[in-house]
């Protein structure tokens, strides 16, 4: 199972507590394998973090990548760990590729994922991240009915805008007239 979150290693995306998560679901005997890829001011602490939980080759840290669509395309599941967070990029990245997700519960990611219906939301702790990505890993028909919601969401999205795009040109056309004037009713 391949998980896979994008950022900077900085106290704020809450990696750490992505790493305790991942030594959880390793101790459940869940086999993931979770990417991260970003680089930061945390990164040397975070890798002898994973070292000391025992995660080292489960946590593999990709560094920076010019194009994180192929990796984002590749995964089973994106989580974002933030512990606070303005307008998560990698959240919109992931649901553009309709990629389920799972988010920690702060203002920024919440407003992102529809609970149950795009992705998960979960306390921002290593316990309950781990028991949220536990589900996801246990359940797979759940990550294929988020997979269909995003997509239906997405097609929606495209429906829309083509209308805006029709309205638009119409608008540009100049006003229809009419010979006669019809009375209504």
């Amino acid at each position: 199972f391949r998980i896979l979150t994008l950022g900077r290693l900085d106290r704020q995306k809450g990696i750490d507590i992505a790493l305790k998560s991942l030594a959880l679901l390793k101790k459940r005997g869940l086999l993931i394998r979770w990417y991260f890829l970003g680089s930061g001011a945390l990164e040397a602490n975070l890798k002898a973090m994973a070292k000391r939980l025992n995660i080292a080759e489960e946590a593999v840290f990709m560094g920076i990548k010019k194009d994180p669509y192929p990796y984002l395309s590749k995964c089973d599941l994106y989580v974002q760990s933030s512990r606070h967070e303005g307008l998560g990029v990698g959240v919109q990245e992931a649901l553009i590729l309709c990629k389920p997700l799972v988010v920690t519960d702060v203002i920024g990611l919440r407003e992102q994922v529809e609970d149950g219906v795009t992705g998960l939301v979960s306390r921002c702790n290593a316990g309950e991240l781990a028991k949220v990505i536990a589900r996801t890993v246990n359940e797979p028909g759940l990550l294929r009915s988020f997979e269909k919601n995003l997509s239906l969401k997405r097609t929606e999205s495209e429906g829309l805008a083509k209308l805006e795009e029709m309205l638009a040109e119409h608008r540009g056309q100049s006003s229809v007239k009419m010979d006669h004037d019809y009375p209504l009713g």
